[in-house]
């Protein structure tokens, strides 16, 4: 075998343990909200890009009004979704790392919930129904 046919052996077979580096798997984030299972999946990398928050020494990096814009950003400004609620919640097992919990209702009336981090990035997030026993 010649050493350019050695190359490109070498080269094929590194190319799925390099792809494979690449995979994330999310954060499941997990909220309940009036008896209601919110979940929402959050990228490792963009938890990581997000800022850190310790709520007694520093002020806060994103406020209310910055983390409703990101979502009328997503929803469209005129979509008829009206805010029910915003919370400001730490994430469990992440020590200094914040998310907005957004509870809206679509122009139907049928609920919709949002996460937004501290650094802006939005998730939507989806009921978890309840199991059958």
């Amino acid at each position: 075998m010649s050493a350019r046919h050695l190359l490109i052996a070498l080269a094929l077979s590194a190319a799925p343990a390099l792809q494979a580096q690449r995979v994330e798997f999310p954060l499941e984030l997990i909220e309940y909200l009036d008896d209601v299972k919110v979940v929402a999946f959050v990228r490792p990398s963009a938890l990581e890009k997000a800022p850190t928050w310790d709520p007694v020494a520093e002020p806060l990096p994103l406020g209310i009004p910055q983390a409703l814009q990101a979502v009328r950003a997503f929803v469209g400004p005129d979509s008829g979704y009206r805010l029910q609620s915003i919370e400001l919640k730490p994430i469990p097992s992440h020590p200094g790392h914040w998310h907005y919990l957004v509870r809206t209702t679509d122009p139907h009336g049928k609920p919709r919930y949002f996460a937004v981090l501290l650094d802006g990035t939005l998730i939507p997030a989806t009921v978890e129904p309840e199991s059958y026993k």
